[in-house]
């Protein structure tokens, strides 16, 4: 991963030298993200500072440094993630006539920018966020990804607009009247995390996955949204279909992981004994034939613990396995900081073993292919059956009441009636936010655990 911030003066009142100030706090709070190198650019009209800190995963030379200019140098870029189809992409730009000087897929992203503007985004397949300043026109654009795997934060006081990767870049960069929010409190107590937009802090933002959001020259700011997940109301998986599908997966699944093994640096896999990392290492070591490194954790003294499944999977598929079994001192070591690492308040109880997981891994290699998402997207969770026993009648009949059933009884952490009543404009924040789900549920026909999904 890489860290991105910068700065909009959109006042004018503030000193270039305290931009740049600034902008040099925010990424050297995220200097964890990117410790390969430290970037800064400027407009020269003390309007726009860039802020970048770099991981190398593709092109590990100077060339690929951020932040970065095109090559008519109308446009720079500051950008988190990878494009895995940015050779296809720069392909269909080297026949529009471009000219490329580097082999990373931030140079595609900026030719591909001057070429289609913000049609670009519905093209890319990755993980992102970026902002990207045009110096003719003084318009800002940041984007995130479709599932929203990149973080993209954004705040707008006293005169500055700025983002970043980390809450904790905007608290640097942008300290002032900061307070928490109401709203992100409520959404934390019943879901045990603050979805987007909302964050913890009450004035900031995060970009939800799938959108533009454009900041003109005159401050005026908008939301475009490139990418909607829908499903098909009328596509049904009946028994007759259910092979054909079957194969329709495993075709799209093995596609996609080849497209993720575009990388500069050590690759390797997390290894749990779930359904979607151990088909992601089958479909790598079967299908792809590739030498696959995996990893795995597991918990001293639980004869349950998942690494001991892992490891069989491991030995039948061939992979070159490592396995880390921590104790309780691992959890001590690291719990007085975690809080700070996870940026915003989290309490899924896998971060812990995760982060445990991620530097037992970083040791070997760089880069790692997880399966996670896959019980969103396959409905894994026994909640989804559980909700889908007790809807009565049709769905769209009562979408409102159909939401609240799940989001009050099957997900929340903290009993609703009692997060009304301690936040109690909060918690009227929260069921607005709910409303906003209110057309997944409108399809006649379509079944609970599908709008889930």
């Amino acid at each position: 991963m890489c860290g991105i911030a910068g700065l909009l003066n959109l006042s004018g009142g503030v000193p270039e030298a305290e931009l740049k100030q600034r902008v040099d706090l925010m990424t050297r709070q995220m200097a964890h993200r990117g410790p390969d190198a430290d970037g800064h650019w400027r407009d020269g009209k003390n309007r726009c500072h860039l802020g970048h800190r770099r991981l190398s995963i593709l092109d590990l030379s100077d060339a690929g440094r951020q932040p970065m200019l095109d090559a008519s140098g109308r446009y720079a870029i500051t950008f988190n993630g990878e494009i895995y189809n940015f050779l296809e992409l720069r392909r269909a730009l080297e026949q529009q006539g471009h000219r490329f000087k580097t082999r990373c897929d931030t140079e595609v992203l900026l030719a591909g920018y001057a070429q289609w503007g913000d049609k670009l985004f519905a093209q890319l397949d990755g993980m992102f966020a970026l902002g990207l300043y045009d110096m003719e026109t003084g318009r800002l654009t940041l984007a995130r990804d479709r599932a929203g795997e990149k973080p993209l934060y954004y705040r707008r006081h006293n005169g500055l607009f700025g983002f970043a990767s980390e809450l904790s870049a905007i608290e640097v960069g942008m300290p002032e009247d900061l307070a928490l929010s109401e709203e992100g409190l409520a959404q934390y107590f019943m879901l045990r995390y603050v979805p987007a937009p909302a964050t913890i802090y009450a004035g900031v933002e995060k970009l939800e996955p799938g959108m533009l959001m454009l900041v003109e020259a005159d401050g005026s700011t908008s939301l475009k949204r490139f990418f909607t997940y829908e499903l098909d109301p009328d596509a049904g998986a009946d028994d007759a279909r259910f092979a054909s599908l079957c194969d329709e997966v495993e075709q799209q699944l093995t596609v996609a992981l080849k497209g993720r093994l575009n990388s500069d640096v050590p690759l390797g896999v997390f290894l749990s004994a779930g359904i979607d990392s151990t088909l992601s290492a089958a479909l790598l070591t079967k299908r792809l034939k590739v030498p696959v490194k995996s990893f795995t954790i597991g918990f001293e003294g639980d004869n349950k613990s998942e690494h001991l499944d892992a490891r069989k999977f491991a030995q039948v598929l061939g992979t070159e396995h490592r396995e880390y079994v921590f104790a309780a001192s691992d959890f001590e070591a690291i719990g007085r900081k975690v809080g700070t690492w996870q940026d915003e308040p989290n309490g899924d109880r896998s971060c812990v073993p995760t982060y445990l997981l991620s530097q037992f891994t970083r040791e070997s290699v760089t880069v790692a292919i997880s399966g996670d998402g896959g019980d969103e997207l396959f409905c894994g969770y026994s909640r989804y059956f559980g909700y889908a026993d007790k809807i009565k009648g049709e769905l769209h009949q009562a979408p409102q009441q159909a939401i609240e059933l799940y989001f009050k009884h099957f997900l929340p952490v903290y009993d609703g009636a009692a997060v009304q009543q301690a936040l109690p404009q909060g918690f009227a924040a929260f069921k607005r936010m709910l409303e906003r789900f209110i057309p997944l549920f409108q399809y006649p026909g379509r079944s609970a655990v599908q709008a889930l999904r």
